[in-house]
């Protein structure tokens, strides 16, 4: 699968969701991480131009030791799910500006 460069990146913060222009997708996502249990969890929602759920996943991530290795999980999990689900023009959307950097970078 062929990933092309981000033209764009933009955080949560920036405001609510914003549909996307033309034939990308949108894909959401965010982790969470409990010192106690050294566990994670990711959710992910990848939605079409005019808002429609084209795909979901939540899953938990077991025996992590803090929040950056979730992140880390976090960024390979968007992007094969993304890629699983078929979705090669895709703009990512989360809270974790440098995930979506190095996503980006890539």
């Amino acid at each position: 699968m062929k990933y092309n460069k981000a033209q764009h990146v933009e955080s949560r913060r920036s405001g609510g969701w914003k549909p996307t222009v033309g034939d990308c997708f949108k894909v959401n996502f965010d982790g969470a991480f409990s010192v106690h249990e050294k566990k994670g969890g990711v959710g992910i929602i990848i939605r079409n131009s005019e808002g429609e759920v084209m795909g979901t996943l939540a899953t938990s991530i077991s025996l992590v030791t803090n929040h950056l290795l979730v992140k880390a999980i976090m960024g390979v999990k968007v992007l094969e799910f993304a890629k699983d689900m078929g979705f090669t023009k895709i703009i990512l959307e989360g809270d974790s500006i440098s995930v979506i950097n190095r996503l980006c970078a890539h």
